[in-house]
């Protein structure tokens, strides 16, 4: 009995198997002929939809399927087949923001900010295919992503009714596992669409993407720094206190004199010589007069006296005036 059960199982789980493989080589082969491979061939269409990935992988290493996408949606810009970028990712995080990382990767590939338009709500393909359509008002777009995506993408807007192509980039050498978890993702997509009828989590009102060239702003004009020179203000130099030990007259005090005298001042006669006082000349009229000893000592005493105040200045390092 146990046997016949067994072979059941085993027949039920080769035909699911079987229509696994049916599903996803006959999506894999109605969606052939939109895509496409070589940028060159694409037709300018005014939207690329990028399709969101997280940029690093679980153990920090850069993603590749990330890399490629982005690149891939920079070279159809440069190359004129779309005019703006709708990058759609998940947001559910603080921490985690797709699309952000894809509009500062774009902007750092040369795609001009103004290009390129957030989607903050594609948590999946299906509501970032669809939102394209119902919040973005984009009826024709190119989508960007790899080929197996590519597939189940236009399927689900084959299922909308979008005038889609897709630019397949390309795939990592490390795809077998992704390529394998694709075959159950284009399952649960058949089942959303045709069983579930599901909807995108989030829709919203309208934001339609402007139609027409992207209009960039000329960078602004700085106005050119004229350099002056410093301005040094000269001041007078102060006057310099009057010395009036410098003056002829310093003995005379004039700071009670309200007017300058008109007194002339006396001019003091030069010193004369010892021998010129004793020996007058006869035409004079005056009386010689002979010094006694004790006026000549008395003449003599200041000069010891002077001596000796030099002598005791030097002995302290000063110099007396």
């Amino acid at each position: 009995m146990w046997r016949k059960s067994l072979r059941y199982v085993v027949f039920l789980t080769l035909c699911a198997a079987f229509a696994l493989v049916l599903l996803d080589r006959g999506i894999s082969w109605w969606f052939a002929d939109s895509i496409y491979e070589n940028p060159q061939d694409l037709p300018e269409t005014p939207i690329g939809l990028v399709l969101g990935t997280s940029k690093y992988v679980s153990t920090g290493v850069l993603n590749n399927f990330y890399t490629h996408r982005i690149e891939g949606a920079a070279a159809l810009y440069h190359l004129g087949k779309v005019k703006r970028l709708l990058v759609s990712g998940d947001n559910a995080l603080i921490s985690y923001n797709e699309p952000r990382n894809m509009r500062r990767d774009l902007i750092k590939a040369g795609v001009p900010p103004q290009a390129i338009v957030l989607d903050f709500a594609g948590f999946r393909t299906l509501d970032s295919v669809v939102r394209a359509k119902k919040v973005f008002d984009a009826e024709k777009f190119i989508i960007i992503t790899q080929r197996f995506h590519c597939e189940r993408a236009l399927l689900i807007a084959h299922h909308y009714d979008i005038n889609a192509v897709c630019y397949a980039v390309p795939m990592p050498d490390d795809y077998i596992k992704t390529r394998v978890r694709e075959v159950f993702a284009r399952l649960a997509a058949v089942s959303d669409l045709y069983l579930l009828r599901s909807q995108p989590r989030f829709l919203g009102p309208k934001e339609p993407i402007p139609e027409g060239d992207v209009v960039i702003p000329p960078p602004k004009e700085t106005a050119p720094v004229t350099e002056t020179a410093p301005t040094t203000e000269t001041t007078p130099p102060a006057a310099l206190p009057s010395d009036n030990s410098h003056n002829v007259g310093n003995n005379i005090d004039h700071s009670a004199d309200s007017k300058p005298s008109t007194e002339p001042v006396p001019v003091a006669e030069p010193a004369q010589s010892q021998s010129q006082a004793v020996a007058p000349s006869a035409s004079s009229g005056v009386t010689p007069v002979t010094p006694t000893p004790e006026q000549g000592k008395a003449q003599t005493k200041p000069e010891v006296d002077a001596k000796s105040e030099t002598h005791k200045d030097n002995t302290t390092g000063k110099e007396k005036h």
